[in-house]
């Protein structure tokens, strides 16, 4: 869709001036634009419910890609971020417990 208007390539010059202006490093740039990318793909990720017993949700992920993509913007282990998405963590007395989230927690934690 285009709108008369506005024009995108005008805008993103007019954010990459104001960017030169406030004097952010082309590093600062690049990780900011790269922050916001990972941001868009987590949002292209979607998550589908697997009943396992009564009681206990089992959570899949729609495309392992966009997994692989944040991970790599982000410059994270992929299966960290799986997990991170997908698990809770708790700690008592040096251990680690890895909890599932539910449907509603998985959408929260993305």
């Amino acid at each position: 869709m285009s709108i008369a208007t506005k024009s995108d390539s005008q805008d993103f010059q007019s954010l990459l001036n104001a960017m030169h202006i406030l004097n952010f490093t082309k590093n600062e740039q690049e990780t900011i634009f790269k922050i916001l990318a990972a941001i868009l793909h987590l949002g292209n990720i979607y998550f589908s419910r697997m009943i396992d017993d009564p009681g206990h949700d089992l959570i899949q992920i729609s495309s392992k890609t966009e997994i692989e993509w944040c991970s790599h913007l982000l410059d994270l282990n992929d299966q960290g971020l799986l997990q991170k998405l997908t698990h809770k963590v708790t700690e008592a007395r040096d251990e680690r417990l890895l909890s599932p989230f539910n449907l509603e927690q998985a959408l929260d934690s993305r």
